[in-house]
């Protein structure tokens, strides 16, 4: 027993040497710390070289041979514990000799927006430094306001469109405003300028307002809705988008909101949709020749229905109709037979009191889908084909007041953008479509707005291969022409 007792004390005595042994011959200048083992300050001479609405060009100098760098960048402050999950460059040059001058250039960014920058060195071994401090910039705006066009009157836009309403070729411009009582017009001269506005006085509170040949002379003509004083005006073009034959329609027309031309039959005739927001349902005049209509029929859709768009949006070749419903909080789409009657099948919620809706083949899946506002913010129903649309919508929140929404490329990239006004606030929101039904965070200009913004348009007005905006807004102007930079970015 006292030999298996001294062998204990020996083996025992024996391992606290070679702990002690182990402990002594730590030197601190051969640990390996895999974040700080090369020198941070050193990386620290990175600078902005360059920048568009897109993309920026940085410079810095090399610290030596290294095996390469590290650089990410973020809409957030980097650090290093939420390194992993800023956006990693790829393709980075590597290292050069000692002080020489290194060059990369970030691209895909989105426009007006403020990012935040960081670079590490990684020796052979994987040891990285610190990340250098964080660099910020900001990209560009795609936009610039070059024109703004006034009326001599204070205005309340209400809706806004733009059309070629004298055959020239050229998109003009036409603002109904519920203050001057008066809808006014404004030809393009393809140049990006604009006539002085004309006003067709109305003294009946103009508001919501779409076109189509009425009576298929092969001119522009307008509908506008009159919520206030029930009835619809038919503005019958003259041939020069100058002049008009008024016509109006009081047949069971009682509080127009939406208004819409569409041919919903296939004859070759433009009918008129508008809805009633005292009947909770829209109406379908459908036209026949010599400028004569039938008796509107109706169709229940919900509480408070307000704007109208159409599309074929089952592809059985008809023309169908959606509806945002006010106080439904849902929109609704009517499915046409084929020989302009609807049926409406289908609600979908959408948010808090919706305003605006429209349409567009957002993922290029061949499909229209739904794009509706509901302040403060902007769903989207994706359509899954034949007409069923995603019931669980995605929402993209804190856009203001956005009392209208458009939907155009605006970047050149094959997908369709989101764009959204506030009526609250000077400025209006860009969405860009990143595809894969995804979408970037709200992109805000403020830069080139002069009032609450209160309906988009867009169109290449000046011709140059990209596409600008007209914005309708409070502040005296009846519309500012917001020129794209995207075919000349500086």
């Amino acid at each position: 027993m006292s030999t298996m007792i001294n062998s204990v004390k020996v083996f025992t005595a024996l391992l606290a040497v070679l702990i002690l042994i182990v402990a002594c011959s730590r030197d601190e200048s051969s640990i390996v710390n895999p974040i700080d083992s090369i020198d941070a300050l050193k990386v620290d001479s990175l600078v902005f070289k360059d920048s568009t609405f897109s993309s920026v060009c940085l410079e810095w100098k090399s610290i030596g041979n290294y095996d390469h760098y590290d650089l990410r960048y973020s809409l957030d402050e980097i650090n290093v514990d939420n390194w992993n999950l800023a956006e990693r460059c790829l393709n980075v040059p590597s290292p050069n000799g000692f002080d020489e001058l290194e060059v990369y250039c970030i691209d895909s960014l989105f426009q007006n927006t403020t990012y935040y920058i960081a670079l590490q060195v990684v020796d052979s071994s994987g040891n990285r430094s610190l990340p250098s401090r964080n660099y910020i910039f900001t990209t560009k705006s795609l936009f610039v306001e070059e024109s703004s066009y006034y009326t001599d009157y204070s205005i309340g836009p209400s809706s806004m469109l733009n059309v070629d309403l004298n055959n020239d070729g050229i998109l003009d411009v036409v603002v109904t405003d519920i203050i001057a009582d008066a809808i006014l017009i404004s030809h393009g001269n393809g140049g990006g300028e604009f006539s002085t506005t004309l006003s067709i006085s109305d003294k009946i509170d103009p508001g919501y307002i779409d076109y189509g040949d009425i009576n298929a002379d092969g001119y522009v003509d307008l509908v506008v809705a009159h919520a206030k004083h029930d009835f619809l005006s038919i503005l019958v073009n003259l041939g020069d988008g100058i002049n008009f034959d008024k016509i109006t329609y009081v047949n069971s027309v009682s509080e127009p909101r939406g208004v819409l031309v569409t041919d919903v039959n296939n004859d070759g005739l433009d009918d008129i949709v508008f809805s009633r927001s005292d009947s909770s349902g829209v109406l379908v005049i459908i036209s026949k020749p010599n400028q004569e209509f039938d008796d509107p029929i109706f169709y229940y859709t919900g509480e408070r229905p307000l704007n109208i768009i159409s599309n074929d949006f089952n592809n059985d070749g008809f023309t169908d109709l959606a509806v945002c419903n006010y106080y439904s909080y849902n929109f609704c789409a009517l499915f046409n037979n084929g020989n302009g009657e609807f049926n409406v099948k289908s609600y979908y919620g959408n948010g808090y009191l919706p305003e605006n809706i429209k349409s567009a083949d957002l993922d290029n899946d061949g499909d229209f889908d739904i794009v509706t506002s509901a302040s403060p913010n902007i769903s989207i129903n994706f359509n899954e084909g034949d007409g069923e649309f995603s019931q669980v919508c995605s929402t993209i929140v804190n856009i203001g007041h956005p009392r209208r929404v458009h939907l155009a490329d605006i970047n050149g990239d094959s997908l369709i953008d989101i764009l959204a006004t506030n009526s609250d606030e000077p400025e209006f929101t860009v969405l860009l479509n990143l595809g894969n039904r995804r979408f970037s965070e709200p992109i805000k200009h403020s830069e080139v707005i002069h009032g609450t913004t209160q309906d988009i348009c867009s169109g290449d007005y000046d011709n140059d291969g990209d596409i600008d905006l007209a914005i309708a807004m409070n502040g005296g102007r009846v519309f500012s022409v917001i020129y794209s930079r995207l075919m000349n970015d500086e």
